[in-house]
């Protein structure tokens, strides 16, 4: 689960080993390798997409969600080009269903073999797309537990460095008049440009 490289080439290592033609043909007529194959492809699967569709943060998965997201779509590209090779061959490439017999004795060996590079190929792309789009989903979900918005009311009221918006300026104002300074305290929002004192009345004399 912590090293995504090596999942990635286990995932698509099996598949190509076991579709590989000798030895697909050794693994069909071997009752043990049958056995052997199927699950080998059972359990690599689940162990592969139970770390990648893990939505727990990356703290308890040990992996981040890009990672996730990475490991979906690079056993993507290899699958569709074992797929592509085994639908587009002009020949039979798989000996051991001319010798044993097919289970649709009405397709020929082509056909058969095309039907089963397009189950190779498109298939595993969509679960690979359908796996990035929930990683991304588990990605935001994250994300809005670790940064939950905040109230209506409250939009404004703290700032970036967490430091309260609304803060006491002191502003000292002098009446040449008299010649007294008196000090006001104005309560004002960082969203204003400045905080205007109230007009005094003028004194006359």
């Amino acid at each position: 689960a912590q090293q995504p490289q090596i999942a990635c080439v286990l995932f698509v290592g099996l598949i190509a080993l076991w579709l590989y033609p000798p030895v697909h043909f050794v693994a069909m007529i071997n009752p043990w390798l049958y056995q052997l194959m199927n699950w080998s492809m059972v359990v690599d699967g689940l162990l592969f997409w139970c770390v990648v569709l893990d939505p727990r943060p990356r703290e308890q998965a040990h992996n981040s969600f890009a990672a996730r997201a990475m490991m979906g779509i690079a056993v993507m590209f290899p699958q569709i080009a074992i797929g592509a090779i085994i639908a587009f061959a002009d020949h039979d490439v798989y000996g051991f269903y001319a010798w044993c017999g097919r289970l649709y004795a009405d397709i020929d060996a082509i056909a058969d073999q095309r039907i089963g590079g397009l189950i190779v190929w498109i298939p595993p792309a969509m679960m690979s797309a359908l796996s990035l789009i929930l990683v991304l989903n588990f990605m935001r979900i994250d994300d809005e537990r670790r940064n939950p918005p905040k109230p209506p009311g409250e939009s404004g009221g703290v700032s970036a460095s967490g430091v309260p918006s609304t803060r006491t300026s002191w502003l000292i104002g002098t009446d040449s008049g008299c010649g007294s300074i008196r000090a006001r305290v104005c309560r004002c929002s960082r969203a204003k440009s400045g905080c205007a004192l109230p007009r005094r009345p003028a004194i006359s004399r």
